[in-house]
C-alpha cells in the first residue's frame, strides 16, 4: 500500500443488520481465483471493510499456497461467511487458505493488527478466526504468525473458532509474539489463539 484507505465510515459491530455503503470484493472465486502471493502495506491502515461471502470472508477470502501478509493494520472492519457453499472460512486476513499438493510452503503472518468483527454465521462455515478462519492441508508446510494482534469479536455457529486462528492442519505452527483481546463465541472447539489443531509440531 502507498496510502491509508478508508472504505467506510460507522460502527463496523453494526454491520451484521445494517449494512454500510461499501463493500469489498475479496479474492474469493474458483481454484483458479485464489490470491498466491505477497501482500505488504508499508505500515499502513485500512479501516472500513465490510466483506460478507457465501464462502470465505476476509481481506484475501480464499488463497492458496506460501502466502506472506505483512505490515499492515484492519480497523473497524467487519468480516462475515455465510457457509453457502464452497470451502468456508472467515478471517480479517485469509479466509480459507489452501496448500493442496504444494509439497513444502511457509504462509507467514507479520506485522498485521486488526480490531474487527468476524463471523461464521451458519453450521455449514468450517472455521472463524479472528486472522484466518482456516488453513487447510498445510501437512508438509508452516504457518508463521509474528508480531501480530487481533482485537474484537469472533463468533462462530460451527465448530473451530480462535482468537488468531479457527482451524489448522499444519507440520509446522510458530506464533510468536501475537495477541487477542476479543469475545470468542462457539458451539464447541474453541480457542484463544486456535480453535483446533491437527499434525502440528
Amino acid at each position: 500500500l502507498a496510502n491509508d484507505i478508508i472504505i467506510n465510515t460507522g460502527d463496523a459491530s453494526d454491520w451484521g443488520t445494517n449494512a454500510p455503503a461499501y463493500s469489498w470484493n475479496a479474492f474469493s472465486g474458483t481454484w483458479g481465483n485464489r490470491f498466491a502471493g505477497n501482500f505488504d502495506g508499508q505500515g499502513h491502515v485500512i479501516s472500513g471493510i465490510y466483506n460478507k461471502h457465501d464462502t470465505a470472508a476476509g481481506l484475501f477470502g480464499r488463497v492458496t499456497g506460501g502466502n506472506t501478509v505483512q505490515n499492515v493494520s484492519i480497523v473497524n472492519s467487519y468480516f462475515e461467511s455465510t457457509g453457502a457453499s464452497g470451502d468456508t472460512g472467515a478471517g480479517a486476513i485469509f479466509g480459507f487458505a489452501d496448500a493442496y499438493n504444494l509439497g513444502a510452503v511457509t504462509a507467514t503472518i507479520k506485522n498485521v493488527h486488526v480490531e474487527a468483527t468476524v463471523v461464521g454465521s451458519s453450521s455449514s462455515v468450517r472455521s472463524t478466526g479472528g486472522l484466518v478462519g482456516r488453513f487447510h492441508n498445510y501437512d508438509s508446510s508452516s504457518v508463521v504468525m509474528e508480531n501480530c494482534s487481533f482485537n474484537g469479536t469472533v463468533t462462530g455457529v460451527g465448530n473451530k473458532v480462535g482468537g488468531l486462528i479457527g482451524g489448522l492442519s499444519a507440520t509446522n505452527l510458530s506464533i510468536t509474539n501475537c495477541s487477542v483481546n476479543a469475545d470468542i463465541t462457539a458451539q464447541k472447539t474453541a480457542g484463544g489463539l486456535v480453535g483446533r489443531a491437527l499434525k502440528v509440531n
